[in-house]
């Protein structure tokens, strides 16, 4: 279909079967073709309003009420006691669990933390902005726990400090999943 022909009609029949179900989703999607066509017509591929514009103004599509989802936590109470047991597992995923509790970062960014990152003489980790989700860079200070789990993971590759299986990449994003299900804090899907 050309980009001149898309109307507020194709728009809703690709996003009313997904609006509801799911939602964030569907918002995404229609935001992205509303982008689309803003450029279509900036370009002069087409011309008249946006039917993106037209959808929201309307209100055509229903309204959801969506509770953001969030991921089980453990009750602080028992960290102590899991982190004692955590420190009995040897695998590098253990190793980059520990490291992620003690940095209170995200997964994705121990995961793909790497040894040019570390500053051992002022104990500070530096994620580059390109990898943090506010787009800035930022310091993490680092415990001495946290420089033995360092010490601890040298030797397994030259680039990223938390290895997986192939050579200078990161460990998948479930190896830390991995070891809190062995270890029983997740329920299988």
């Amino acid at each position: 279909m050309g980009v001149d022909k898309i109307d507020s009609a194709d728009v809703l029949k690709v996003i009313s079967p997904i609006w509801t179900q799911k939602h964030e989703t569907a918002r995404r999607v229609m935001q992205r073709i509303g982008v689309v066509l803003d450029v279509a017509k900036a370009r002069k591929f087409r011309a008249g309003e946006n039917p993106v514009q037209e959808i929201k103004a309307l209100n055509v599509l229903p309204k959801v009420d969506s509770a953001p989802k969030h991921h089980g936590a453990m009750p602080w109470r028992d960290l102590p006691a899991f982190y004692e047991e955590l420190k009995t597992r040897e695998a590098v995923a253990g190793l980059a669990l520990r490291f992620l509790i003690l940095t209170a970062s995200r997964t994705s960014e121990v995961l793909a933390a790497n040894w040019q990152e570390i500053d051992f003489e002022n104990a500070v980790w530096t994620i580059p902005a390109e990898r943090m989700k506010a787009k800035r860079e930022h310091q993490v200070p680092l415990c001495g726990e946290a420089l033995e789990i360092l010490e601890a993971a040298k030797g397994t590759s030259d680039i990223v400090i938390f290895e997986g299986q192939k050579r200078h990449t990161p460990m998948s994003n479930m190896a830390m999943e991995t070891v809190l299900r062995r270890m029983g804090q997740r329920k299988k899907a």
